[in-house]
């Protein structure tokens, strides 16, 4: 069974919080992070409310672009991925301030860095074979699609 997206905790912490509309990153927390599976959707809310009697979260969100923005707790409890999958809440995150997730994600992670492979002759190699250090020293590493290659 998946975990609640908003828990009674978490609503504490929101409460705790406050609107936190104070105009400075450094200062806004990031008290929790969701995710859509598979999809490279996440919410990460600074403000929870009922405003209007719907919870809705203000969150910063990555999805087609990043962008600060409304979602309603229901949307999000009801969203599916293409494979089925619902919303998770990261039940590892760390708060942060919003000043510090907006870095985190200007810079790119291995993920988000152009794919490839490791080639030498007519063998290759995964990057997770270079990871574990199969990879000779001499072959070369070619970005999909094939053309640019790096030493």
């Amino acid at each position: 069974m998946a975990a609640a997206l908003l828990t009674p905790a978490l609503r504490r912490r929101f409460a705790e919080l406050g609107p936190q509309d104070y105009g400075d990153e450094t200062k806004e927390i990031i008290a929790a992070h969701y995710f859509l599976p598979g999809t490279g959707w996440d919410w990460w809310p600074i403000s929870y409310d009922e405003d209007g009697g719907v919870p809705q979260l203000f969150c910063l969100v990555r999805g087609q672009e990043i962008e600060l923005g409304y979602v309603a707790l229901a949307e999000l409890e009801t969203v599916r991925s293409p494979l089925g999958l619902a919303v998770e809440r990261d039940e590892d995150w760390e708060e942060c301030t919003l000043a510090e997730l907006w870095q985190r994600l200007r810079t790119p992670s291995r993920r988000q860095q152009p794919a490839g492979y490791w080639r030498r002759g007519e063998d290759w190699w995964t990057e997770r074979e270079a990871e574990d250090g199969v990879v000779p020293g001499d072959a070369e590493y070619v970005l999909w699609p094939e053309g640019s290659v790096e030493r």
